[in-house]
C-alpha cells in the first residue's frame, strides 16, 4: 500500500492519511488518523473502525445475512467492539 494522500488538520491537532493500492475511484482505501501528540495507543483508543461502502446496501445486507454476520442497523460489530460501516454510494 501507498500513502495516496494526507490532509493536515493543525487546528485539530491531527493528520489523516489515505493509504491503498491504486486510485480511490477503483480500489479500497484506508483512512488513517494521526493525532498530534499521541505516543502510545491502546486496544479500545487505536481503531474506531472500518466504513465499507456499496453501491446496493439492500443486496449487501442480505448477502451478510446469509453469511450469518449480525447487523446492528447498518454496522457490523465484532466480538471485540469494534464497528464496521456499511454506507451507500451509488456512484461506486
Amino acid at each position: 500500500m501507498k500513502v495516496l494522500r494526507e490532509n493536515d488538520f493543525p487546528g485539530g491537532k491531527f493528520t489523516l492519511s489515505f493509504i491503498g493500492y491504486g486510485d480511490e475511484s477503483e480500489n479500497t482505501v484506508l483512512e488513517l488518523t494521526y493525532n498530534y501528540g499521541v505516543e502510545k495507543y491502546d486496544l479500545g483508543n487505536a481503531f474506531q473502525g472500518i466504513t465499507i461502502a456499496t453501491d446496493d446496501l439492500n443486496a449487501f445486507k442480505e448477502r451478510l445475512n446469509k453469511l450469518n454476520v449480525k447487523m446492528e442497523g447498518n454496522q457490523i460489530v465484532d466480538p471485540n467492539g469494534y464497528v464496521f460501516r456499511i454506507v451507500e454510494d451509488r456512484n461506486l
